[in-house]
């Protein structure tokens, strides 16, 4: 999911307001025969409320590849 967006627009943030984020991603699963399954998620949450929450997701097609970093907008 290089260059991905997913759950534009679900939710705002109000100016001058402190709100706590979250975010839980597991990325997808690979097959001991290398073949990449589709069942990679993301969940965001705004202060303690599910906003977003993406499944079926594929991230990667070789164990090989980890999460380095994450760019929130």
């Amino acid at each position: 999911m290089l260059g991905g967006s997913l759950g534009r627009g679900s939710f705002k943030l109000q100016k001058g307001v402190w709100h706590h984020l979250e975010q839980e991603t597991k990325l997808n699963t690979i097959l001991p025969d290398n073949t990449p399954l589709y069942d990679g998620w993301i969940s965001v949450f705004l202060d303690g409320q599910l906003k977003h929450n993406a499944t079926n997701l594929l991230f990667r097609t070789t164990d090989e590849l980890k999460i380095e970093g994450i760019l929130f907008a």
